[in-house]
């Protein structure tokens, strides 16, 4: 397993690899026991009106949902780098407005468990 880097080399190879579009601004990327968390914050939706609660994070929750499908194969195979570069898995999450998800536990498919909470936690960054 090749030696773990600190917290900020890891960071900064995120932000170089992500795309620009996925996030407002660079992904919070936190190291947990036995793995990685990365959670962009997603542009708001916009809804008009002032809609009630519900709305709103009905709305989040489909651009988020919408975020997940949309970027899997880049996810996976930047989550494949990632570990092979730090020998970490990566769990994926995003925040919209007032909603946060995580959506993918790193190590789950290896049998190892989540790197940090389980798919549909909640998450605060």
């Amino acid at each position: 397993m090749p030696e773990q880097p600190d917290l900020a080399t890891i960071a900064a190879w995120f932000t170089k690899r992500l795309p620009d579009t996925w996030f407002n601004g660079p992904a919070a990327v936190t190291l947990m026991p036995g793995g990685l968390q990365v959670v962009g914050a997603l542009p708001e939706v916009e809804m008009g009106s002032e809609p009630d609660a519900a709305l709103r994070a009905a709305a989040a929750a489909g651009r988020i949902a919408r975020f997940r499908e949309d970027t899997r194969p880049e996810r996976v195979a930047i989550a494949e780098q990632a570990e092979a570069q730090f020998g970490l898995p990566v769990t994926w999450g995003a925040t919209c407005g007032e909603a946060s998800l995580l959506f993918t536990p790193g190590g789950e498919s290896a049998g190892a468990g989540p790197a940090w909470g389980r798919r549909g936690d909640l998450v605060k960054v």
